[in-house]
């Protein structure tokens, strides 16, 4: 009778502690998911999310999908080589006409850049991707022109100060409003970003800039500082997303002001753990590299090409 009773009590404190181990790895996984935490804030956990993630999907995790334009910064091919051989993910590319809510569920990660030109519709579908998990990066010059000026937002202000002088002006290039009118505030809400301008408007500028970043997951192992030889988009950051915390981790200084905004700029903004703004293509970065070191040189921000391994360590965590 005596060892009956221990049995079941044994029995009861497996079942719970399995029943506890289950909730625990459950809230842990939803937690990484929605960005609430990043699996390396917990040991031994990013190998154990991915694996978790490939069951649960029944495909290899992370799946990324990059979205390319006809106009605008970076090189889709080069950074799909670079996904796929660097970083050993599944990729597919597609033109970002394409998109569509439906299409975009089989899709851990989003990449979308050389896409200047974004309708109100593709802002909404990629704000809803995730919105609902996915995780998105988001690069240079993407969506800062309107299919037609009527989906601009306009404001009235005034004029230098004068309040019986008042114009219309754009809110923000990135925020849009559809043809019913309503409101895709995809810059001001979405991404927390003002676009300004892109350094070098046209080919042939030559950039001279330090780059400086602050410790964070998708700065691991860089410099604090280095020299920054590309062209990028200058931004203003709002300090603020819908999406959660907003946090500039690298910068750009020493470069001229451009269009009113003067140095610093943001050169990378992370918001959560879901979002990930960048400036500049890592790419190109990693080309300007690649090639010196081909040519026998190895340029003094070599390390920089670390952005790369954490760019996938970021996707697949």
């Amino acid at each position: 009778m005596r060892g009956q009773l221990v049995q079941n009590q044994t029995y009861q404190l497996v079942v719970h502690a399995v029943a506890l181990s289950v909730l625990v790895l459950v809230a842990l996984t939803l937690a990484t998911k929605f960005g609430l935490i990043h699996c390396s804030q917990v040991p031994y956990w990013c190998e154990g999310y991915r694996k978790i993630l490939t069951a649960f999907y029944g495909r290899t995790y992370p799946s990324v999908l990059i979205l390319y334009g006809d106009s605008g910064m970076g090189d889709p091919q080069l950074l799909y080589r670079i996904l796929e051989d660097k970083c050993r993910f599944y990729v597919d590319i597609d033109h970002v006409d394409a998109v569509s809510s439906g299409n975009l569920d089989n899709y851990d990660v989003v990449v979308v850049e050389r896409a200047r030109v974004l309708s109100p519709e593709q802002m909404d579908v990629l704000w809803e991707f995730v919105a609902k998990g996915g995780k998105m990066l988001v690069i240079g010059d993407v969506g800062v022109e309107a299919e037609s000026p009527a989906q601009l937002v306009f404001v009235e202000g005034e004029v230098n100060g004068d309040v019986n002088t008042v114009e219309k002006r754009v809110l923000n290039v990135w925020d849009r409003k559809d043809e019913f009118g309503r409101y895709v505030l995809f810059g001001t809400k979405f991404l927390g970003l003002k676009y300004v301008g892109n350094y070098c408007p046209e080919d042939g500028c030559t950039v001279s800039g330090t780059i400086s970043f602050k410790r964070d997951i998708i700065t691991s192992g860089l410099p604090s500082r280095a020299p920054f030889p590309l062209n990028f988009a200058v931004v203003e950051d709002l300090r603020f997303s819908s999406l959660g915390p907003h946090t500039t981790v690298a910068t750009i200084e020493g470069v001229a002001p451009v269009n009113g905004a003067k140095p610093p700029y943001p050169a990378i903004v992370r918001t959560g753990y879901r979002m990930i703004y960048m400036a500049f293509p890592p790419e190109e970065l990693w080309r300007v590299i690649d090639e010196e070191v081909r040519k026998g040189n190895v340029p003094e921000y070599a390390s920089v090409a670390l952005i790369i391994k954490n760019m996938c360590n970021w996707m697949s965590s």
